[in-house]
C-alpha cells in the first residue's frame, strides 16, 4: 500500500525538519505550490519520498492590475475556530460601518457554521454576508 502525506504550508526550517522526520517512511508528500515543492524536494533528497505538487491556488499573476472597483469579498475554507472566521466577521462589521457597499461571501462548512450565522445576525449583516 502506498503511504501519502500532505502539507499546505511551511513555517520555518525547524518545523519543516520535524515534518520531514515524521514522514520518513512515506512514498508521496503532496504540497500545494511549486515553491513548497522545490523547498521540500531539497529536504527529502536522498529518501524514498517523492514530492508532488497538486495546486489549489493560482500561482499565475494577472497581466493587468485590478481597478479595485468591486466591493465583493470572498473567503473559502473550513469553518473552524483556527481559521478565524468569527474575527473576520468582526472586522467586516467595522468595515461595513465605514463603507456599507461591501459584500462578503463565506464558502465552507464546519463546526462554527451556526456560530457564524448568529454573529451575522448580531451585527445585522444579513444584507451584506452570505
Amino acid at each position: 500500500a502506498l503511504k501519502i502525506a500532505t502539507e499546505h504550508n511551511f513555517y520555518c526550517p525547524k518545523y519543516s525538519k520535524k515534518v520531514v522526520n515524521s514522514c520518513s517512511d512515506i512514498d508521496y508528500f503532496v504540497v500545494s505550490t511549486n515553491l513548497q515543492k522545490e523547498y521540500y524536494e531539497k529536504l527529502f533528497l536522498g529518501t524514498k519520498t517523492n514530492v508532488v505538487c497538486i495546486p489549489f491556488i493560482s500561482e499565475i499573476s494577472p497581466k493587468e492590475s485590478s481597478k479595485l472597483n468591486n466591493f465583493n469579498l470572498i473567503s473559502i475554507g473550513r469553518l473552524e475556530k483556527e481559521k478565524g472566521y468569527l474575527e473576520l466577521l468582526d472586522i467586516f462589521n467595522e468595515l461595513n460601518k465605514i463603507n456599507n457597499k461591501f459584500n462578503l461571501t463565506i464558502v465552507g462548512d464546519g463546526s462554527q457554521k451556526e456560530l457564524l450565522k448568529q454573529k451575522i445576525k448580531e451585527h445585522s449583516l444579513e444584507k451584506h454576508v452570505k
